[in-house]
């Protein structure tokens, strides 16, 4: 959902995702990290748990806000974890 600024200019306004869904998101990616040893991206999460990807994405950063999954490095269409390289 797009609104405006007071200056006229478009901001995104965060979708309302419920701590329940939040939580279903959290444990499939736990699980499918688990079984498969590869995080999902937002899309194979929304397509899962056939909910839509905007509110996967929202998940998606509250996780990362809350320091449960790593913070993203870019808003690109996949939202992929940073992933340290030593």
């Amino acid at each position: 959902m797009i609104a405006s600024t007071a200056a006229g200019r478009p901001y995104d306004v965060p979708r309302m995702v419920s701590t329940e869904f939040v939580n279903q998101v959290r444990l499939h990616v736990i699980n499918t990290a688990i079984d498969t040893s590869h995080v999902p991206d937002t899309t194979a999460v929304a397509a899962a748990l056939d909910d839509a990807d905007a509110d996967v994405k929202e998940a998606f950063r509250l996780l990362a806000e809350g320091h449960v999954l790593p913070r993203m490095r870019s808003q690109s269409p996949h939202l992929r974890p940073t992933v340290r390289r030593n």
